[in-house]
């Protein structure tokens, strides 16, 4: 019988017969990254690079990619709430992505989609690839963010960073109607001032931004409770 198993214990599981739950199509690996492969192939694969754990292997994630017909998006290591063991000495920077990328490569990656106020700045080598990274850390982008976050149990923050939210839960048990709603949400948006990943930029001292035990306390200011 298939042993239950959480994806952030498979290591632990290796060469044993498990049961994972969720769209799960196939597993794939390159070099000492695994990965599962979901849904219907398609899309673009998000990876975190932390320094020390990945380096070369980034090039052959864009070969991954292309196996699979998704665009890779690398992503700088963010303290966020719930990087505990964040460092700055950990975090891979947008400039050391494309310096192995390039090199491997042997070419220049061109910039594309200039335009956008996605918070990936994509790229192509000249062999058509593309790929995007993600440097809100050495490069916050606060300032043309158009991204909001709604929690499952309702919710809303204007910033991955913030600390406190507004409660729409609380707002729809009381009977607020969709135009209430809706006003309430456009002037908690005209009326934002996060800046909460420029201003880390700005401390002379950077630790993880949320500890431990306040975690604990508040499972909101969970990264991954945001959707992020």
């Amino acid at each position: 019988m298939s042993d239950p198993c959480t994806v952030d214990r498979l290591k632990e599981r290796a060469g044993k017969e498990v049961l994972l739950r969720g769209w799960v199509r196939t597993t794939r690996r390159k070099g000492r990254i695994g990965f599962l492969v979901l849904r219907d192939g398609t899309g673009d694969v998000q990876c975190v690079a932390v320094r020390n754990e990945v380096g070369d292997e980034l090039f052959d994630l864009l070969d991954f990619g292309k196996t699979i017909g998704a665009e890779v998006r690398f992503i700088e290591y963010m303290d966020v709430g719930g990087a505990t063991r964040w460092s700055q000495e950990r975090v891979f920077s947008k400039r050391e992505m494309l310096a192995i990328i390039e090199d491997r490569a042997g070419a220049k990656a061109t910039p594309i989609d200039l335009e956008s106020w996605a918070p990936a700045r994509r790229f192509r080598l000249p062999d058509g690839t593309t790929f995007g990274i993600i440097a809100s850390t050495t490069e916050p982008f606060c300032r043309t963010c158009d991204r909001s976050r709604l929690t499952a149990d309702g919710v809303f923050y204007s910033c991955l960073y913030a600390q406190k939210g507004l409660d729409l839960r609380a707002k729809l048990r009381t009977g607020a109607s969709d135009e209430e709603l809706e006003a309430l949400l456009a002037s908690s948006w005209r009326s934002r001032e996060d800046r909460g990943a420029e201003i880390r930029l700005e401390l002379a001292k950077r630790d993880a931004l949320v500890e431990v035990d306040r975690l604990r306390k508040d499972p909101h200011l969970e990264m991954h409770t945001r959707g992020g």
